[in-house]
């Protein structure tokens, strides 16, 4: 695929520039994969935002298989490399995975990886090219939110006093369990009504 710029197509060498600036400047790490079949990866390459992310050189992995990386990344990660590169040859269509994954320092993130494979005029995948970048701030915020929201649920929900949310209207739309018991129906059964809906009627008068 010719890239286009403006509605213009780019001649061969403008194209590789725009490619080589894409790869170097890019804040996502890159790297290419040789594919010589199914299972037998060495690395072409990274960048240097993958050099960051990962702890490593390009020069540590060139020439490389995953399973060389093995003593530095650990068994896990290399065999989940080796899934995700198979399912990706197999497939022969890109494949997103969230995964947790050491740096070459031994610190764990969470990263979203993204392999892309490149077919020849046979048919057959010839390289790889993945992107990916770290989430763990992110995913950590999102589990601290999480557990948040869930000592605050755990917190209302087993509480003895009564706890609602109403809408603009003065609806309930949240009633917690003791509503059972305080209001005399099921929190459900007391969605849309309103505390007036539990008044007695020759009461109403006196509490508008």
């Amino acid at each position: 695929i010719t890239p286009h710029v403006a509605g213009h197509p780019l001649d061969a060498r403008k194209s590789s520039d725009l490619l080589t600036g894409v790869y170097d400047n890019s804040n996502i790490g890159f790297f290419v994969v040789n594919v010589a079949g199914v299972g037998d990866y060495t690395f072409e390459g990274m960048n240097k935002t993958h050099e960051s992310l990962l702890g490593m050189k390009n020069k540590d992995i060139v020439g490389k298989s995953p399973r060389d990386l093995e003593q530095v990344l650990g068994k896990d990660t290399i065999d989940l490399v080796y899934n995700l590169y198979d399912k990706c040859v197999r497939s022969k269509s890109a494949i997103t995975l969230e995964h947790e994954a050491p740096r070459a320092d031994g610190k764990m993130e969470w990263w979203i990886s993204r392999v892309t494979p490149l077919v020849d005029e046979t048919g057959s995948v010839y390289r790889l090219v993945g992107s990916a970048f770290q989430i763990t701030e992110s995913k950590n915020a999102r589990e601290a939110s999480r557990a948040s929201d869930e000592k605050y649920r755990s917190l209302v929900e087993e509480t003895h006093d009564l706890i609602t949310i109403v809408d603009d209207s003065g609806r309930f739309i949240y009633v917690n369990p003791v509503g059972d018991v305080v209001l005399g129906v099921s929190g459900t059964d007391a969605l849309g009504l309103s505390a007036f809906d539990f008044i007695h009627p020759d009461d109403q008068d006196r509490t508008t």
